[in-house]
Formats: C-alpha cells, structure tokens, sequence
C-alpha cells in the first residue's frame, strides 16, 4: 500500500511541479491578440518578399539558429541554409500568396503559430511555426514545418 502512495505522490509531483514552474508564463488574451498582430505582420512580410524574390528579407524572419521541415527534404538549419533553400524553391515569382492564421498559442517568448496558405484564393499548404521573440521584442520563426494540403472534396 505505501508503495503504491508513494508511486501516486511521484505521479502528483512529475505533474504539478512544471505546471507551478511554467505559472509565470501565463498569457493574458491582450498578450495573444498583440503577438498575433506582429506575427500577422511578419507573415505579410514573408509573402510580399516571396512575391519580390527577397531572399535576404525571407531569412531575416528567421533566428539564426532557425530550422526548416519542408516536404520532401531534410532539415534545413540557419539561416544562410535557409537563404539558399527559398532561392533554389522560389525561384519563379509568387503573386497571389496569402498566410492565413488558424491559431496562435503564446507560451512566454515562444509562440506556436498554425495556419494555410493560399496561393490565388486557393489552399495549397498546412503550416507549423514557431515563433521566438527575441531581446528587441521582434519575433522571428525559430521552427518552420509546411505540407501539401489536400483538395476540397
């Protein structure tokens, strides 16, 4: 019987102590609605510098750490990596091309960002980003992960 309290006391603690330790980093909905703004701008940033071919803008969205998952290929890390994965991807002009947020979840200075995206009205991709905001307060995508979206049936 003491071992089975004693397994259900480890139980309470392995939950309770990182959900007290992460307390501090709880968000109000004025906190989300502002980071989803800056975010929304970034993602609007993104696709005018698809649409310009600005490769260096498209990088400086990202930390320098940053890694990319795109379909079909391995991790792509850093940003020069980065730099030369969108030239090599982009490398006919993008008009059209519209970042739709679904939802933003806002843990602390990491926000984890899920949305479409839209190539002339049409859904042609699901994304992942995950979003670090740095010391000046910018946020930059730090994880990028995209797939094919399936068509409407």
């Amino acid at each position: 019987m003491k071992a089975a309290i004693d397994a259900l006391l480890a139980l309470v603690l392995l939950i309770a102590v990182p959900l007290a330790a992460n307390a501090d980093v709880m968000t109000s909905a004025e906190d989300v609605a502002e980071v989803t703004t800056k975010i929304g701008f970034a993602q609007a940033q993104f696709a005018l510098a698809a649409e310009r071919q600005d490769w260096e803008m498209i990088s400086n969205l990202y930390t320098d750490d940053a890694v990319l998952l795109p379909p079909s290929h391995g991790f792509i890390r850093g940003k020069k990596s980065i730099n030369e994965f969108w030239k090599s991807e982009l490398v006919e002009t993008v008009k059209g091309v519209t970042l739709k947020q679904v939802s933003i979840d806002l843990l602390g200075d990491t926000a984890i960002e899920t949305g479409t995206i839209e190539t002339q009205g049409v859904a042609s991709a699901n994304y992942v980003a995950i979003w670090k905001r740095q010391a000046n307060g910018a946020w930059q995508m730090d994880r990028h992960v995209w797939n094919a979206a399936r068509p409407a049936e």
